[in-house]
């Protein structure tokens, strides 16, 4: 990969997540907002006739910039992902405030005629609040919160692995719940949405993955794209009614032209709209992570976020649909975003996927993936579920897979990302960047607004009469062994598996190997589903099985 190239930021820079970017009017100009997670910073572009860089505000180490909206003074509201919280900042560069919101924030949009703000959080919260002043209002409506879009007086959330949509009442309730639809190309099922935006003129798109549901075969020397005739992954948008299969991969963001059609950016620079894509990328190592149209608010430019191998705001101006042309380049830093690990992490390799797309932001895509296993000249099939990387499980659970049977990261490397996933070798200098920077990604979010009483409980019980710590032990609750619990899968695959991590499992269903329990309760109460040797909950009461269950929400 990259000739061998091995270079390390730093700090170890924050998993892609998208939406770095917003044009917000003000006054009688308009500005770029651009959020550098890498630096915990945020870069002030003025779009006049030579646009130019105003000032770079810097943030608190670990706030982890991302979505922005402007509100009705033209300040931006950033999302800060890692401090869970706002930063309002002024054209000028001044944070005039700062205020916590939830512990995971993840999707924001602006209410413009209450002026009032809406928070989706990763751990099931909605939250409400001014443009100044404090919450207003916190409901729960479900785990796994992505993008919030007000559209017609109506509040949208998105959630991030199955890609639902859900329209929710006043009082936080769940009034509907809506998914993409299979590819309309390729055997394929949608997944992980990464960016929800609503239209200039009304309505709303979700830009989502979509995963293979065909067997992936795994034969010696042959990768996965050799031996299926879907892609592994790709990207799709969703309307709320109508989906559509995109004609580009790894999509992070999506932008509308004065025109209201929707132009998605993946990370390697694609611009796709309904009337063709453009590509606009400049380096073969250059990762795009945001874009914004101004066109619908009178401002003649289409912005995006270059964060590598130099960070850059690139500035487009729309000679007619579909027709991009690059006029200016606005530098934003003179530190180099180069960091090999994440640009292996990120970057598609020949079959089309990358590591983010099993293992978007680190963590996993919710989906249970069918594997054709060749070997000896006989083959066995099986369903495994993707295991989340976050929390420095790469670095404290080998060895590796379902099965235990990948020691290292350097096999992991040579196995999935060279053989399996077509991508180049990967040198032992580049495998030590890439552990370091796995084993830096954060835990997932933790609730907070659990009954003490009834997480204590359920803690007694895992450790004493559920059985549970025999495996499930210590400050992540895995164990680096092959365990026999029971169980066959729907494909009538049985064999011994590693014990996953048990944190951040309150976002991350669908549970077991297999993927078999939609729900933690499903978990506890389906014996064949959890498999017949797998800790001893059969006879545990219903008030103790949901207070088991609040404890491993807790994790």
């Amino acid at each position: 990969m990259f000739g061998g190239e091995a270079i390390a930021a730093p700090t170890p820079p924050p998993p892609l997540a998208g939406a770095t970017v917003r044009i917000i009017p003000s006054g009688a100009g308009a500005f770029a907002f651009v959020s550098d997670p890498d630096e915990d910073s945020v870069h002030i572009v003025t779009l006049g006739s030579a646009p130019s860089l105003v000032g770079t505000v810097a943030l608190q180490r670990g706030d982890e910039p991302n979505r922005i909206v402007g509100d009705r003074q033209g300040r931006a509201q950033v999302l800060l992902r890692g401090a869970g919280a706002i930063a309002t900042i002024d054209a000028s560069g001044n944070v005039v405030a700062r205020r916590s919101v939830c512990p995971a924030p993840r999707g924001i949009d602006y209410d413009a005629i209450n002026d009032q703000l809406w928070v989706a959080c990763a751990t099931g919260e909605l939250v409400t609040l001014p443009s100044d002043g404090p919450i207003s209002r916190s409901v729960r409506v479900d785990m796994d919160l992505r993008d919030v879009v007000l559209d017609a007086g109506k509040v949208f959330v998105t959630r991030f692995r199955s890609a639902e949509l859900l329209e929710i009442a006043s009082d936080g309730s769940i009034l509907g719940r809506k998914a993409p639809q299979p590819s309309n190309l390729f055997a394929m099922t949608p997944d992980v949405a990464w960016r929800a935006a609503k239209k200039p003129n009304g309505g709303l798109v979700v830009v989502h993955e979509l995963a293979a549901t065909e067997p992936l075969v795994v034969v010696p020397a042959q990768p996965y794209y050799g031996t299926t005739a879907s892609p592994i992954s790709a990207s799709g948008i969703f309307d709320g009614t109508t989906s559509t299969t995109l004609p580009i991969a790894q999509a992070v963001d999506v932008a509308f032209g004065g025109d209201g059609s929707y132009e998605a950016l993946s990370v390697l620079g694609d611009i796709a709209r309904p009337d063709g894509n453009v590509h606009i990328a400049d380096d073969p190592r250059a990762i795009f992570t945001g874009i914004d149209d101004g066109n619908a608010r009178g401002v003649p430019w289409v912005a995006i976020h270059r964060r590598s191998p130099t960070e850059a705001l690139l500035l487009l101006q729309v000679l007619s649909p579909g027709s991009f042309v690059p006029t200016v380049s606005v530098p934003l830093s003179t530190n180099g975003h180069k960091d090999t690990a994440f640009d292996i992490f990120h970057l598609p390799t020949a079959a089309g996927a990358a590591c983010m797309n099993c293992h978007p932001e680190g963590g996993d895509d919710g989906h249970t993936w069918k594997f054709s296993i060749s070997t000896g000249g006989s083959s066995r099939s099986i369903m495994r579920r993707t295991q989340s990387l976050a929390g420095g499980t790469v670095l404290n659970s080998a060895p590796y897979h379902w099965g235990g049977d990948i020691a290292d990261v350097q096999a992991l490397a040579d196995e999935v990302f060279t053989h399996r996933m077509g991508g180049g070798s990967v040198t032992p200098q580049q495998t030590a960047l890439l552990t370091q920077w796995l084993g830096a990604i954060p835990a997932p979010p933790k609730r907070t607004d659990l009954d003490p009483a009834h997480v204590a409980n359920g803690q007694a019980i895992f450790a004493g009469a559920a059985g549970c710590t025999k495996c499930h032990g210590g400050a992540r609750g895995t164990l680096p062994a092959d365990q026999d619990i029971g169980k066959t899968d729907a494909l009538g695959g049985s064999s011994s598996t590693q014990v996953p991590m048990l944190l951040g499992l309150s976002t991350r269903a669908p549970y077991m190997h297999d993927g078999c329990a939609k729900t933690i309760m499903d978990r506890l109460t389906n014996v064949a589903c959890a498999g017949s040797s797998h800790g001893n909950t059969s006879a545990l009461s219903g008030y103790d099985l949901m207070d088991l269950e609040a404890y491993l929400e807790s994790l």
